[in-house]
């Protein structure tokens, strides 16, 4: 069979509160500028901020600081 001798991957994927998700920053970059947007992740139900790199357009979405 194709997957003979691979290693198990853990059983679970409950992520405890606050821990990012993939592709997720830590934090913002000194030079990210904060936008007006903000909404409610429908996945995690977290309230996120829109930040924007002013180098090269790139949208990062953030938990929003209550």
């Amino acid at each position: 069979m194709a997957l003979d001798g691979l290693p198990l991957l853990p059983v679970g994927g409950s992520r405890p509160g606050g821990r990012k998700r993939h592709g997720e920053p830590g934090a913002h970059e000194e030079h990210w500028v904060a936008t007006a947007e903000v909404f409610r992740d429908p996945s995690s139900g977290r309230v996120m901020r829109v930040w924007v790199d002013p180098t090269d357009g790139a949208r990062h979405y953030l938990p929003s600081e209550p």
